[in-house]
């Protein structure tokens, strides 16, 4: 098989291709070659859920820590847009942000509300954000899978700052924090009340009183 990611032509025959394979998706499967995670669409992808080319070149530009946005466009033979790369991470547990002490998760959400505001400061709506968007690793947690991220050129920074922080506040709260943690059902139904989603960001919530404690008992700590 011959496509391109960026100027780099790649030459790789089928069966080597199926033995790079790490994971298929909706939009397609995703692939590891030379420590970058290659996405290339369905032929059979009859819904707009994926990104086009111009968006990105465009994400391409945006310097994020926490956000695994596309590195380079992919295209096929005859340079036909056929999918993107993003900087491949090597994935664990999701329960393994448990294991996190509260200090790390700290700086990492903080890391995030950084790339939030970046993205927010170039246009972009960040969307559908579900439980495979997370990545834990053994350098801590990504979100990846930006398929759905959208250019909104009608809506200014600081509404698109104001929406992105309230979906990455439920995606943490509802989603992570609620499947992820060795939390009772009692404590669970308590999240939305100690972190409102609309009241905020997450982040800046989380009281580092004892830096070495593990977000597990952090959680339970303050759900009681």
């Amino acid at each position: 098989m011959i496509f391109f990611i960026g100027e780099e032509k790649v030459d790789i025959p089928k069966k080597q291709l199926d033995e790079l394979f790490v994971n298929k998706g909706y939009e397609g499967k995703v692939y590891v070659y030379k420590k970058e995670a290659i996405k290339l669409y369905s032929e059979k992808l009859k819904y707009r859920k994926k990104l086009t080319e111009t968006e990105v070149l465009r994400l391409r530009r945006i310097p994020t820590k926490r956000i695994l946005l596309p590195v380079n466009p992919i295209y096929d033979e005859w340079k036909d847009f056929m999918g993107y790369s993003t900087k491949f991470k090597i994935e664990g547990p999701k329960d393994r942000i448990g294991l996190l002490s509260v200090s790390s998760l700290k700086e990492q959400l903080e890391e995030l509300k950084e790339d939030i505001q970046a993205l927010s400061n170039n246009q972009v709506r960040m969307d559908d954000l579900n439980l495979g968007s997370l990545l834990m690793t053994q350098e801590g947690l990504y979100l990846c899978d930006p398929g759905a991220y959208r250019i909104d050129k009608n809506s200014s920074p600081e509404l698109l700052k104001r929406a992105n922080i309230e979906d990455v506040n439920y995606f943490l709260t509802q989603l992570v924090f609620y499947n992820c943690l060795k939390l009772t059902k009692t404590e669970k139904e308590k999240i939305p009340k100690v972190f409102p989603i609309k009241d905020g960001y997450i982040g800046d919530k989380i009281d580092v009183q004892k830096p070495k404690q593990l977000v597990n008992s952090y959680f339970k700590s303050i759900l009681k």
